[in-house]
């Protein structure tokens, strides 16, 4: 007996099977649905012993920046604010002001409780520190004669 099903319901029930699935990953690359947030760029990079976050946020008040590991992601949130003086007559304004926010999946392999931050020249830069257990370690060999 053949069952009709239509394409469009078929299609939203695959996608919400898929975003079931890959939700949690998924969510931590969103941006919150909000029009005036700006993504500002970042590196990622590893070394023996850390891995290494940088954004550059420069003409933001590090106060104003809100780092946290929230669940396995590593939330970093802030604003940089327009200041403008009465008087001033803008010929071009390519800056972007406003909300910005970023998310990245936290590696299993971190002590997150020496996540450290630090903020110069306009560039943040997110320090986790990996355990112990994940950092090589040169095995000896004893050699037997």
């Amino acid at each position: 007996m053949y069952r009709y099903t239509d394409p469009l319901t078929a299609l939203e029930n695959m996608l919400t099977q898929l975003e079931n699935k890959y939700d949690r990953k998924l969510n931590a690359y969103k941006v919150p649905s909000d029009p005036e947030a700006w993504i500002p760029p970042a590196e990622v990079w590893e070394t023996e012993k850390t891995v290494n976050i940088s954004l550059d946020v420069p003409g933001i008040v590090p106060s104003e920046i809100d780092v946290q590991a929230e669940g396995d992601n590593l939330i970093i949130r802030g604003e940089r604010k327009f200041v403008s003086d009465e008087n001033n007559k803008y010929q071009r304004k390519e800056k972007v002001y406003g909300r910005f926010y970023r998310a990245f999946e936290i590696p299993a392999q971190v002590e997150r409780e020496n996540i450290s931050a630090s903020y110069k020249n306009g560039v943040l830069v997110i320090t986790l520190p990996k355990s112990s257990e994940v950092k090589p370690k040169q095995v000896k060999i004893n050699v037997e004669e």
